[in-house]
């Protein structure tokens, strides 16, 4: 599919191999994607510049779609992909989202038993 907008997309194969573990490590995968830390222990996080504006974060977190309030997610072993979408994003999710998203995206459920 192809869509108009800059997005980078990090599977499963590739969190594993870089031992991605929280968004700090997403933010060395992916370029433009830059973190610090706010005074209040909260994540600042940047795309391209844009981001942040006073205390309302300017990049969305979402799992399978649905808005995270903070970089938190699920486990990074139960996630399919991490995608990053670069530039604006109050189309799809949202007025507040002027630096982009990050998206985490689930596993499919597996009908394999495991133990």
């Amino acid at each position: 599919m192809d869509i108009p907008e800059s997005v980078s997309a990090i599977s499963a194969i590739e969190v594993e191999r870089r031992n991605i573990k929280g968004l700090n490590k997403i933010g060395l995968a992916v370029p433009n994607l830059n973190l610090s830390m706010r005074t209040d222990g909260y994540p600042n996080v940047t795309i391209r510049g844009l981001g942040a504006y006073g205390m309302t974060q300017g990049v969305g977190f979402y799992l399978d779609d649905v808005q995270l309030f903070s970089d938190a997610s699920s486990r990074f072993g139960d996630i399919e992909r991490i995608e990053v979408l670069k530039g604006p994003q109050g189309v799809l999710y949202g007025g507040s989202n002027i630096g982009g998203a990050v998206k985490y995206v689930s596993k499919a459920p597996s009908t394999e038993a495991t133990s």
